[in-house]
């Protein structure tokens, strides 16, 4: 999705209003276990929205990835 959907101008300009944090649970262990704290899972990718003073409880969830062209990821980032 970063190389496909997430370079498109709708969801770039929807990005735009988040900061990002990447948690690379692929190449650190500990990570992982943070994921499955926040999230329940450790199923990758995940993508998170945290309120900045409840960062420890997740606003919404996104679950997976897109196949090029899928409106699903902006849509959810609209609602947000």
């Amino acid at each position: 999705m970063e190389v496909s959907i997430f370079p498109t101008r709708e969801v770039r300009r929807e990005l735009e209003r988040f900061v990002e944090i990447r948690l690379h649970t692929d190449t650190h262990r500990e990570f992982s276990e943070v994921q499955r704290k926040l999230t329940g899972s450790v199923q990758n990718p995940d993508y998170v929205i945290v309120d900045p003073d409840a960062p420890d409880t997740p606003v919404s969830i996104f679950r997976g990835s897109l196949a090029p062209g899928r409106t699903d990821f902006q849509e959810w980032l609209k609602t947000q």
